[in-house]
């Protein structure tokens, strides 16, 4: 049994997770300003873990630091899975309501890219085009994104926050393109 904090709600999430230490996975990131979610995927495409690392910091300079040392500290670790990601599929940056808010996600998004280099390979998706691969629709709502999540995946919860959904349909798009199923 493995215990995750799902700190968007701030409440424990106890999940069953299988792994084998010689595994692959394929991992989808959804990162903000704020927080990195990171759900990993079988090559086939079953659901493995979720993670995320947040920081509501209002200092961005200080919020960076501290989610790639969470980052980081995470893949430190002894017999960790996340050092046997086969592919992290990293949703690209998207204009939101301001700059300062893009100039952040765009930093979260190029720092935890440039760190999964050292580890893996790393590929980034437009959000309007994975929705349409996964979901059917590049115009997705969250409600329908979530539906496809909890449909696809009995592991999930429906109170998980909506990015850890992002960043699972985002790893299935992944697993189409490199997993076991292409």
């Amino acid at each position: 049994m493995t215990l995750l904090i799902d700190r968007d709600n701030r409440k424990v999430i106890k999940t069953k997770v299988s792994l084998e230490i010689h595994d692959q996975y394929i991992a989808g990131l959804d990162c903000s300003s704020k927080s990195i979610h990171i759900v990993l995927l079988s090559l086939g495409g079953k659901y493995v873990t979720q993670d995320s690392f947040v920081n509501i910091s209002g200092d961005m300079d200080a919020r960076m630091y501290d989610l790639m040392n969470q980052f980081k500290l995470r893949f430190e670790q002894k017999d960790n899975f996340y050092k046997h990601i086969k592919v992290a599929v990293v949703e690209n940056p998207i204009y939101v309501q301001n700059v300062k808010a893009t100039v952040g996600i765009s930093q979260v998004i190029g720092a935890a890219k440039e760190f999964l280099n050292f580890y893996t390979s790393v590929f980034g998706i437009d959000n309007k085009s994975w929705k349409k691969d996964v979901v059917g629709n590049g115009n997705a709502s969250k409600e329908l994104i979530k539906e496809f999540a909890l449909t696809k995946w009995k592991e999930m919860d429906q109170t998980w926050g909506q990015d850890f959904f992002d960043a699972a349909c985002i790893a299935f798009w992944g697993v189409r393109r490199f997993g076991d199923g292409r």
